[in-house]
């Protein structure tokens, strides 16, 4: 009975063998995983499958490090793409403790592995961009009559949020809040919405004194996202006459 049983046992393992059931320690590919910190500047790379005697770092930003552990962690100081990449060397065993293929010599190359890492957000606020709505000829931009946010008088204004969406995760705008207010602090307009005209600036946006010089006003913008969490900025926009802003 025991013959039967060991002879019946075999025969069942090479099967499993054949069948692909069983692997040996040669099929275990070391593969590099990325998972980020508190803020996605943070990053935590570790080699799994099959490990190393030395591992040689390159994080794509200058940086490099070479450690006898499979796993380290490295800051960004920048937001961006950046290409890792590891060397490991001298293969040593498939993870799982048990011996492997290969040798320990740590100036042979046992492994390359290459990594894109991408720390910007997945939506990126770049800001606002105003502009008039069938400005007068005598408009220039750009000029020293008409510097940045200025504007000329009683003509409406699109508002723009500019946005770039860096990666498709879920997160999203859920709604974009505008308030403009005068000199004064008294609201003169508020919306909701990526993009708008105000209409009314061209009753609303003028300027003071006589003959009228550049009257400042306030642009308050806040981003509000899927998650909950807010973005705010603000602008100070100024209403000029038909002869600029000087």
């Amino acid at each position: 009975m025991k013959k039967k049983f060991f002879l019946a046992l075999g025969t069942a393992l090479a099967a499993l063998a054949l069948s692909g059931c069983l692997q040996s320690p040669e099929s275990v590919e070391p593969e590099l995983r990325v998972t980020f910190g508190g803020d996605r500047n943070t990053v935590i790379f570790e080699v799994v499958g099959a490990k190393a005697a030395k591992y040689e770092w390159d994080f794509g930003d200058g940086q490099k490090g070479e450690t006898t552990l499979p796993k380290v962690v490295h800051r960004y100081t920048a937001s961006g793409q950046y290409l890792v990449s590891v060397k490991g060397y001298g293969k040593m065993n498939t993870g799982n403790g048990g011996p492997g293929p290969g040798t320990t010599d740590p100036n042979i190359l046992a492994f390359n592995l290459t990594v894109v890492v991408d720390t910007r957000p997945a939506i990126e606020i770049i800001g606002m961009k105003i502009t008039p709505v069938d400005p007068p000829n005598w408009y220039a931009p750009g000029t020293p009559a008409w510097p940045e946010w200025h504007y000329p008088a009683n003509v409406p204004l699109r508002f723009q949020l500019l946005v770039r969406v860096n990666r498709q995760e879920g997160i999203g705008i859920k709604d974009a809040e505008w308030i403009i207010t005068d000199s004064y602090g008294r609201i003169k307009k508020t919306a909701n919405a990526q993009e708008w005209i105000w209409y009314e600036a061209m009753n609303d946006f003028f300027v003071w004194g006589c003959p009228g010089g550049a009257t400042e006003y306030r642009v308050y913008l806040t981003v509000i996202f899927t998650d909950g969490s807010e973005w705010k900025t603000s602008q100070s926009i100024w209403a000029c006459p038909s002869g600029g802003c000087r």
